[in-house]
């Protein structure tokens, strides 16, 4: 029997992009501009409903934390397809929903995991970051205050990751990324200011702050001790023992004990009589083809 690889997941969310595609498309003819509330409402509804699906399924199974990217970015753009259908909102605001909708979910991701998932904090604080920085733009600010707001916005976003994960020994590198976006972004920041202020004349000075600061660090470290290797122990071979010996099986009778004379076949010698030796016994000559066979000799002869 043959199984069907039909994927629904792929057909309803296929669906759904082509019956987007049509609503927006009779908005722009002018089809749907007088129901455009009504309209705007539906479709935040429907892109509202997508997302607390993919949130149900990250809560019914925490440790798939994936469903939480799809699941609060559709939450942010119900919310700006709603502002955008109902009224004139600035531009930079609905920008800043998606940003907000991304940023909660990597944010979420490195809360359920905080010594695995580290590298989410960086994603979420730099979405953040860029939060920030279209507020500012959208204030009419300097090229270069735009530049100082990101560097400083992601020192600071890699300063408190050394603080929150647990392995801080193995996360050091954080500091010194802090430590050199700190440093662009007030270099970025005095370039823009006016040359002729003490301030961004003397700022040098922190450079060479900081490269006294290092030499003094290293300088004052204590010395490693040296550890004398210690030569391998020599192998002493273990005694053989030697095997237990068997124990003797006892000889058949009751106890233990000899047997009787009853007891012993008569063909089988008594046990307390001595058994004749080879040496006891006299071997007769073999006899020869065509002879007699010799006499064997009495005790009279042979003495």
């Amino acid at each position: 029997m043959k199984t069907s690889r039909t994927n629904w997941n792929a057909i309803v969310w296929s669906l759904i992009l082509i019956i987007g595609g049509i609503v927006l498309l009779l908005f722009n003819v002018g089809i749907l501009k007088p129901y455009q509330a009504e309209v705007s409402l539906a479709v935040a509804a429907l892109i509202a409903a997508a997302g607390l699906y993919f949130l149900g399924r990250f809560i019914i199974k925490v440790k798939t934390w994936w469903p939480t990217i799809p699941g609060f970015t559709l939450l942010s753009m119900a919310a700006i397809v709603y502002l955008a259908g109902h009224q004139p909102v600035n531009g930079i605001l609905l920008a800043s929903l998606l940003f907000v909708g991304l940023g909660l979910a990597f944010l979420v991701i490195f809360i359920i995991d905080r010594k695995q998932n580290w590298w989410a904090w960086i994603t979420s604080g730099t979405l953040f970051t860029m939060i920030g920085t279209l507020y500012i733009s959208s204030r009419a600010a300097a090229p270069t205050t735009i530049g100082a707001e990101i560097f400083g916005g992601i020192a600071i976003v890699f300063a408190l990751l050394y603080l929150v994960v647990p392995l801080r020994q193995r996360l050091w590198w954080t500091l010194v990324q802090a430590g050199t976006m700190a440093l662009a972004a007030i270099i970025v920041f005095l370039f823009g200011q006016d040359q002729n202020n003490l301030l961004v004349q003397l700022w040098p000075v922190l450079l060479v702050v900081i490269g006294v600061f290092i030499i003094g660090r290293q300088l004052s470290r204590p010395a490693e001790k040296e550890i004398t290797p210690v030569p391998p122990t020599p192998s002493i071979p273990q005694p053989v023992l030697p095997e237990e010996p068997k124990p003797v099986e006892p000889v058949p009778g009751a106890g233990g004990a000899l047997p009787s004379a009853e007891e012993i076949p008569s063909s089988a010698p008594h046990p307390l009589e001595e058994t004749p030796t080879a040496t006891d016994k006299t071997v007769a000559p073999p006899i020869e083809e065509g002879k007699e066979p010799a006499k064997l000799p009495t005790e009279g002869e042979s003495q």
